[in-house]
């Protein structure tokens, strides 16, 4: 745990940089302290309840609560954060202690800690990690062998609970769905009963947060096509497309680790299929196949499959010890996390990039009395309070969002722009526009507007 606290605490209000989805989650975290509501800033506008997110308030409250309390900063924002990750290692470690034995979980802890893609997914404000914590928490609860209805109440909470906190843990339900249809089969009528517990508590809990949520706009029905990668653009080509076009984009080392650790941890489930309630093995099994066909199927990024990737953990010392002799498992697993630490040490995994805070102090020296419009969020977000400065998101993050929160009046749109040039937008920069540090640069109005005094 000391190497994990190393990991947890290490650059924390810099690495990894703030990227755009943190950046929208951590705006409303602070509208919430700052007395504005659970609610995102676009424009003169607060939409409340904003569903294009997919996270909900086990992430956002305990955010707003630390920005409250110690002011905003990245680092304050992130500390709650750093209680589910430490949490999360706690939680994963009992569950496997109790799944495959004391070895077993000292090298699932080794494994997960040393991760950088848990490590640096669980540090910034996301859903992902905080999501995973309540999953794990409602499996505990799921693996005991008393098949009591006060249990099945307890997991149904808690994977509501998971599902608020990201919308893609919606996938334990089909999970669930899978195991019950098997033990009706085997007319095993207890666990029928217990999984319809379970099941139906989970569903009906969440509700209320989505009615809530759609009784302010509607169009989740869009937000789950993005979920599952329709409307991908050239730049975020689906991963299942770039595999079927021959491009070798899954023998990238995260991959083919994903690769070793899917065969050796299906291998530990199919030997310890007999240590647990069968409805448990199954729903587990189903988790772990759709994580991994929700990754393929969509833009290829590994915190999709992460929740997979962590499920998996438990089980790969068993499925090593099938294959291979203790002490050659043993050395195996040692060295991918030697591997993965010293891949961590060195930065690698995620962005370190400070351009975004360069563009942020930019602003605030030669715009503080001026007006502004800003289109990326990691740079919004590390602005203070100013009525000179409006949001107005990029076009693919306002596709997702209601037209009525999106149309700018007369005065917005004459207002200059501040956002991040493209590669290709780079190349073809004026120089008559004002660079606010690297790849950021603020854009004059339209040249249809008045001249700015």
């Amino acid at each position: 745990m000391i190497l994990a606290c190393f990991f947890a605490f290490r650059e924390l209000d810099t690495f990894p940089a703030v990227w755009a989805d943190d950046g929208l989650f951590m705006m409303v975290a602070r509208s919430l302290a700052q007395g504005h509501g659970y609610t995102f800033p676009i424009l003169e506008h607060r939409w409340a309840f904003p569903y294009f997110l997919a996270v909900g308030p086990p992430l956002i409250f305990p955010v707003a609560l630390s920005i409250k309390l110690f002011g905003f900063s990245i680092a304050a924002a992130r500390l709650p954060m750093i209680d589910y990750l430490l949490g999360t290692c706690a939680l994963l470690y009992i569950f496997t202690l109790r799944c495959t034995g004391k070895t077993a979980a000292r090298f699932c802890l080794l494994l997960l800690i040393t991760l950088s893609a848990f490590v640096n997914t669980a540090k910034p404000v996301m859903g992902e990690i905080p999501g995973f914590f309540f999953l794990l928490f409602g499996l505990l609860v799921f693996q005991t062998k008393h098949e009591r209805k006060r249990y099945a109440v307890l997991a149904g909470l808690l994977f509501a609970t998971a599902i608020v906190t990201k919308l893609t843990y919606g996938l334990i339900l089909p999970s669930l769905g899978i195991a019950w249809l098997v033990m009706l089969w085997k007319k095993e009528w207890q666990k029928v009963t217990w999984l319809t517990i379970a099941g139906l508590v989970a569903f009906l809990m969440f509700l209320p947060w989505r009615f809530l949520e759609m009784s302010n706009a509607s169009g989740l029905h869009e937000e789950f096509q993005f979920l599952i990668g329709e409307g991908a653009d050239d730049d975020e080509t689906l991963f299942l497309t770039q595999v079927l076009r021959g491009e070798l984009v899954w023998l990238k080392p995260p991959y083919l680790l994903f690769g070793l650790l899917l065969l050796l941890g299906s291998i530990g489930l199919w030997k310890t299929r007999k240590t647990f309630p069968s409805h448990f093995t199954l729903t587990i099994v189903s988790l772990i196949a759709f994580f991994t066909v929700y990754f393929v199927s969509s833009f290829g990024w590994y915190r999709h499959v992460l929740p997979a990737h962590l499920l998996l953990l438990p089980f790969v010392f068993v499925g090593g010890m099938a294959l291979l002799h203790k002490r050659a498992i043993g050395m195996l697993l040692g060295a991918i996390a030697l591997t993965q630490g010293l891949y961590q040490l060195d930065h690698r995994g995620s962005s370190r990039s400070t351009e975004a805070n360069e563009a942020a102090e930019h602003v605030i020296k030669q715009y503080t009395n001026r007006d502004l419009i800003v289109r990326q969020q990691e740079v919004f977000v590390r602005l203070p309070q100013n009525s000179h400065w409006l949001y107005f998101p990029t076009p693919k993050i306002a596709a997702r969002i209601p037209e009525q929160f999106v149309i700018m009046n007369e005065n917005q749109r004459c207002m200059p722009l501040l956002k991040k040039l493209s590669g290709e937008e780079l190349e073809h920069a004026s120089d008559t526009w004002e660079r606010a540090s690297r790849r950021y640069f603020i854009l004059p109005p339209p040249a249809d507007c008045p001249p700015i005094l």
